[in-house]
């Protein structure tokens, strides 16, 4: 362990330090500053994120009066940053006249016209205060406020405030009042006071004493953003030395102090030399630390200059690199339920959002037109002629038939390569102990149905989390539930060392259509059901956009991917629902269980801020199965030799560059009995069931499928018809049904 951590020493800090005119450390003090350029919240949480692999950052904590500079003013934070970039702590405690003044020592004993304590004297008496050092020699910085701290620091460095005797509230407020959450961040004592702070501005950078496991623990139920923290480890020797890799795994930086150890000893004359100082330093570094708070930081500094810049190649620092990846999947939704797809009765402003700032599909197409084999096609990349899942089978008396052990998921590859993976909402994949749960299929964590047709009721008595049933009590509303999970599990990753995949399978409009409120269509002349199912999607439209927001404060939303699509088309009409009424399924024929474009159409978003120019539109056909190699291409991943999964990757697509072409898409269904669907180009062909002719429509002059000109192309016809029997494979599990003769 000692000599890995020896190879992966260095921080993910001075990678963004502009180093302008920077010279070395035998030069004196007329050597330009060691400046940091951040400018925004953003940057400095890319700035303080551990990975990237560079010099360590020296915190000067008291700044090393004994060659001559006195504790806590701007001529110490200057000198030290002439020898090392630094994160230079300060100690704002007391308040005067309304200032807040930076002061580490409660006395006034080193200054030349003063003494006593500082509570004692105004702020203006104390702006007149000079300071000394041991020897006398006098300096002409005064002790500063934090105004003029701050504003000092802008371009120079990055403040760490100390909040002991001043509440957090005001140490915020100043940051607000001057933007500076590039040129500051708290230290916090407790994790109530993480939370406060964290409630208070979500873009504040805080210092968090994280000493062992069980803090580390304890620090992840309070929901703050890992990427809004640097972890302070230990004052003296980590009594759990994996401790640095576990704050490592989140992505966070590690400060070790040495005021009570290498600096002590160092002025007590116990360390003798530069040398043997620099030593101990480096095996501090060694031992885990991102960061030295060094009393002695004008020391510090020289020493570690000694030391070599590396970047190391680990695991993490190339997952860094690679998108999270978010697949949101509605359940049953239709074309025209979304705003962005035409409605003008059902409100979406989150979603349309995402087609807004990112792309939108006409041609999107799903697995099959039912819940499992679709999700089936989502998850293994295998359309319906090779899926092992061709048709919702149900198994009692909880779950779906499974999937084949040995089967290839987009989650197992994915967390092959590096990610956190989870996912939450409905599963339908394979029963309770069947082998073929969530956490068996390639998901570090599970939490939601099991079950299909429990996810029938949004009031169940029951989820499970990963293979542990959780009993509820039938009053609680699913969704609500299932978006707050995933929107925790989400925080808890965003800025974490090794990016993330969630699968977030909304059971929303299903049928029930059950919400805890109509909200907005309360008062709408519309009949009782389609209130609920507007309210339905609007609830779920107000989850994506809490989690929108949520990537956006944690800064995850600069290398995210989410897509966004519908399982298959919207559910006919039935007594509660008419299918017209929004016009859900758009100008497509069909419905769910159908192989007609409103069955197998769905809407389709893409968003991924950089790489996705926003606003897009676009009528190129894609399918389900098409997602696996994308997620494997963007994500650097790869797939077992030998397998070979029937999608192709859009990722050149989404990025603005030529998708190649494929011959064809394909489907079949197993419900009920046998039926086939078969595009190619702008030609569908359609075989309603195995005993009835095929159909032929050119989806170009008729997308709504009502002429079938299978009789005008008969070489055409034959040669789909020819290409429906290549596609697939038989399989004894879903043999070939006709539909039941009538008498």
């Amino acid at each position: 362990m000692f000599k890995m951590w020896a190879k992966v020493i260095c921080l993910s800090v001075i990678g963004w330090l502009c180093l302008a005119g920077v010279q070395t450390g035998a030069q004196k003090n007329q050597a330009a500053l060691h400046t940091i350029n951040v400018s925004s919240s953003r940057e400095l949480k890319d700035l303080l994120s551990y990975g990237k692999g560079h010099r360590p950052l020296v915190s000067a904590h008291r700044g090393g009066a004994r060659k001559g500079f006195p504790e806590n003013c701007i001529a110490t934070f200057e000198n030290t940053l002439r020898h090392t970039p630094a994160l230079l702590e300060v100690d704002p405690r007391y308040t005067k006249d309304g200032a807040i003044v930076l002061m580490h020592d409660a006395t006034l004993d080193r200054t030349t016209n003063g003494a006593g304590k500082v509570s004692e004297r105004t702020l203006a008496e104390l702006k007149e205060l000079r300071l000394k050092d041991n020897e006398g020699n006098l300096t002409d910085y005064r002790i500063p406020t934090l105004d003029e701290a701050l504003a000092w620091a802008k371009g120079k460095t990055v403040l760490a405030l100390d909040q002991k005797d001043v509440p957090i509230e005001a140490r915020v407020k100043k940051i607000q009042e001057h933007r500076a959450q590039a040129s500051a961040i708290v230290i916090v004592y407790s994790f109530e006071d993480a939370r406060r702070c964290y409630d208070l501005d979500k873009e504040i950078m805080m210092e968090v004493m994280i000493p062992n496991r069980a803090a580390l623990d304890k620090f992840a139920l309070t929901g703050v953003a890992w990427s809004n923290i640097v972890a302070f480890v230990t004052h003296t020797q980590a009594a759990e030395p994996d401790i640095f890799r576990l704050i490592h795994e989140k992505g966070v930086l590690c400060i070790v102090g040495t005021s009570r150890t290498i600096d002590r000893e160092f002025s007590q004359g116990k360390i003798k030399g530069r040398d043997e100082l620099t030593a101990k330093y480096q095996a501090v570094i060694r031992a885990g630390a991102d960061i030295i708070e060094a009393d002695l930081g004008v020391e510090a500094g020289q020493s570690l200059q000694t030391i070599t810049p590396v970047t190391p190649i680990r695991q993490n620092d190339r997952a860094r690199n690679r998108p999270n990846i978010i697949f949101i999947l509605a359940d049953d939704l239709g074309w025209g339920e979304l705003g962005c797809y035409g409605s003008d009765k059902i409100k979406t402003p989150n979603i349309d959002r995402l087609a807004a700032e990112g792309m939108r599909f006409t041609s999107a197409y799903c697995g099959t037109s039912s819940c499992a084999p679709s999700r089936a096609a989502l998850m293994t990349g295998l359309h319906m002629g090779h899926n092992p899942i061709r048709a919702n089978r149900e198994i009692e008396p909880e779950g779906q038939a499974p999937l084949p052990d040995g089967t290839i998921t987009v989650a197992q590859l994915l967390k092959d390569a590096g990610y956190k993976t989870a996912t939450m909402g409905k599963w339908g994949l394979g029963f309770p102990g069947s082998g073929s749960e969530p956490t068996d299929r390639g998901f570090d964590y599970n939490f939601g149905y099991n079950c299909q047709r429990e996810a029938h009721s949004y009031y169940p008595k029951h989820l499970w989390r990963n293979k542990e049933r959780v009993e509820l009590d039938g009053k609680t509303y699913s969704h609500d539930l299932i978006a707050d999970g995933a929107l925790k599990w989400v925080r808890a990753q965003a800025g974490g060392a090794s990016p993330f995949f969630l699968y977030l399978a909304f059971t929303i409009p299903h049928a029930k259509y059950e919400v805890p409120d109509l909200g907005i269509y309360a008062d709408k002349p519309w009949p009782d059901g389609e209130k609920r199912i507007a309210a339905m999607v609007t609830r779920m439209d107000r989850s994506i956009g809490q989690l929108l927001d949520l990537l956006k404060q944690t800064g995850a939303d600069r290398n995210t991917l989410i897509f966004f699509a519908s399982d298959n088309g919207p559910r006919g009409s039935d007594k509660e629902h008419d299918l017209e009424f929004f016009n859900s399924n758009g100008p497509w024929r069909g419905y769910k269980r159908s192989m007609y474009e409103g069955g197998l159409r769905v809407p389709a978003i893409t968003w991924w801020p950089g790489k996705i120019k926003p606003g897009q539109v676009s009528d190129e056909p894609w399918a389900f199965w098409d997602f696996l190699p994308t997620a494997v291409e963007v994500a650097d991943a790869k797939a077992p030799k030998g397998f070979k999964p029937d999608g192709l990757s859009i990722a050149p697509l989404l990025t603005g560059k030529r998708q190649p072409r494929r011959e064809y898409l394909y489907w079949e269904l197993h419900e009920q009995f046998f039926k086939q669907a078969l595009r190619m180009g702008d030609w569908k062909a359609v075989r309603p069931a195995i005993k009835k002719p095929l159909e032929l429509y050119n989806l170009k002059t008729d997308p709504a499928e009502t002429n079938d000109v299978a009789a005008q192309h008969p070489d055409l016809a034959r040669k789909m018809s020819a290409l429906m029997q290549a596609a697939r494979v038989d399989s004894p599990d879903w043999p070939i049904k006709a539909p039941p003769e009538k008498n």
